[in-house]
């Protein structure tokens, strides 16, 4: 009787996989929109040279972890929680993708 009471009691508890630094959804937007945005910017600047490309990216991504103090490690296992769930991550790009329209529209404008 008490092992059935500790099965159900281990089977009740949170499956809390979140990592060690949980960056949350809104947070998590704002760091890969500068990922994104880098990337994009490594890419012009390299002008179809692959190989630069490629520096120019990892340069960009160490500066983005600089500037939220992390480690790839710890983006990394966030960007693992939320690719588990599809859900929230869409609607983090979705959201990202909103934000991105509107910034170009006020360049543009």
């Amino acid at each position: 009787m008490i092992l059935v009471c500790l099965i159900l009691v281990a089977c009740n508890q949170p499956n809390d996989d979140r990592p060690k630094l949980f960056l949350g959804a809104e947070k998590m937007k704002l760091i890969l929109t500068e990922v994104h945005l880098s990337d994009a910017i490594a890419e012009q600047q390299a002008n179809g040279n692959r190989g630069l490309e490629v520096v120019l990216a990892q340069k960009g991504l160490e500066q983005v972890l600089k500037n939220y103090t992390l480690t790839q490690l710890q983006l990394d296992s966030n960007l693992r929680y939320y690719q588990q769930r599809p859900i929230e991550l869409n609607k983090i790009y979705e959201q990202l993708l909103t934000d991105l329209s509107k910034r170009q529209a006020e360049l543009s404008k």
